[in-house]
């Protein structure tokens, strides 16, 4: 099964993925509205992609307190969020260790309802927009590289405790 592969150690923080991304699933080059994000300790020159990592045992699903609102395909492996039961309460970015789910605006609110909900990657229904325009080949999408494998670990570990150390 195919799946996107990030080597950390080629992310240059262009955010050229997030502004594709954002075009893509709404229209606009708008990064703050992408379904990947980059995650920066400026100092430390340190930038990291994050997305939703589609885990075999996802952390949001039991964190979710509405039923049904975030599930996992059993075919294709695909964690997804359903808009109109999202409440937007943020927890399941706060369980995600990989900061995979990210808020954007809701289109015309229902009373009650918060102004903004919770979405993953949808790996673009197989062809990630993503990959297409990273220009340092940090982002793949193809079958799992052993050679990325231990390098894709650390970057996961080390993008872990960024996330868990600004929340």
């Amino acid at each position: 099964m195919k799946r996107l592969v990030i080597d950390y150690e080629k992310c240059v923080g262009c955010e050229l993925c997030a502004m594709r991304c954002s075009l893509e699933k709404t229209g606009m080059v708008n990064p703050s509205r992408a379904r990947i994000h980059i995650v920066r300790v400026e100092e430390e020159g340190i930038m990291m992609p994050a997305v939703c990592r589609h885990c075999d045992q996802p952390a949001c699903i039991p964190a979710c307190p509405v039923k049904n609102c975030i599930t996992r395909d059993a075919e294709t492996g695909l964690v997804s969020i359903n808009a109109e039961l999202c409440i937007g309460c943020k927890k399941c970015t706060e369980a995600c260790p990989y900061g995979g789910p990210t808020g954007v605006p809701r289109e015309n609110p229902r009373p009650k309802q918060s102004s903004t909900i919770k979405v993953l990657c949808d790996l673009c229904r197989g062809n990630p927009a993503c990959v297409e325009f990273c220009p340092t080949a940090c982002l793949q999408y193809t079958e799992a590289d052993p050679a990325l494998a231990e390098r894709e670990k650390k970057g996961k570990e080390e993008l872990a405790t960024l996330i868990a150390q600004r929340k």
